[in-house]
């Protein structure tokens, strides 16, 4: 996933986007591929992956590089 910003700042403009939207609890987690490569042994990122739901993911990439569903 290309991003300019850190994991810090990605979820936190992800958590401002949604901005209570959802209705309900949340816990959001914006790891790139990357990320979850360098760090998917953390008891942390093993939980969540197995045991956590996936609400979006983006299918495809279009010319700019930008990622769309």
């Amino acid at each position: 996933m290309l991003s300019s910003e850190g994991f810090l700042a990605r979820t936190s403009h992800l958590y401002e986007l949604l901005g209570g939207k959802m209705g309900v609890d949340y816990d959001l987690v914006a790891y790139t591929p990357e990320e979850i490569a360098a760090h998917g042994e953390s008891p942390f990122l093993k939980r969540a992956l197995a045991e956590g739901e996936v609400v979006y993911e983006k299918r495809g990439r279009g010319p700019s590089g930008m990622c769309y569903p």
